[in-house]
């Protein structure tokens, strides 16, 4: 069916939608939201990226139930059916997504790496000092240290 077909079909009275399908897509979404709205409440899930599953959820509340509008855009992109519509438009959105995670995993493989050379640096440093401090005649314990001794005396 084409997407022309296909709108002058829901023009005609056909959803496109059965209601048992209807009420299957929207119980899925309702339970997609849910579980996103528990993780973030759980703080199993950020909320920076709970806004994404909210507004994939929201999409597919509003076109389950204005399925026109996907019947418009499956025309407009001259896909030949709605569901090859959805289909490309899921390709698309977990390409964006994979994108998404390779940019914010190169982000934090970069701080690691880098809070592992400060730590390193911060290691080295407390061990200088731990060997100065075990040292005979210098460090903070052996009292001779010109600074101290002109503040006694004043």
């Amino acid at each position: 069916m084409t997407g022309l077909h296909a709108l002058r079909l829901f023009a005609a009275g056909d959803t496109g939608l059965t209601g048992r399908q209807t009420v299957f897509a929207t119980a899925v979404v309702a339970v997609l939201l849910a579980a996103v709205i528990e993780l973030v409440r759980r703080r199993t899930m950020r909320i920076e990226y709970s806004w994404l599953w909210i507004v994939t959820g929201t999409s597919l509340f509003v076109l389950i139930f204005r399925y026109d509008w996907l019947l418009a855009v499956t025309n407009w992109i001259g896909a030949v059916d709605s569901s090859s519509t959805l289909f490309i438009f899921s390709i698309i959105f977990l390409v964006l997504l994979s994108i998404h995670f390779s940019i914010r995993i190169s982000q934090l493989t970069n701080r690691v790496k880098n809070l592992i050379q400060e730590t390193a640096i911060l290691r080295m440093q407390v061990e200088e000092l731990q060997k100065k401090d075990k040292q005979p005649g210098v460090g903070a314990g052996s009292g001779d240290s010109g600074t101290d001794k002109g503040r006694d005396a004043a």
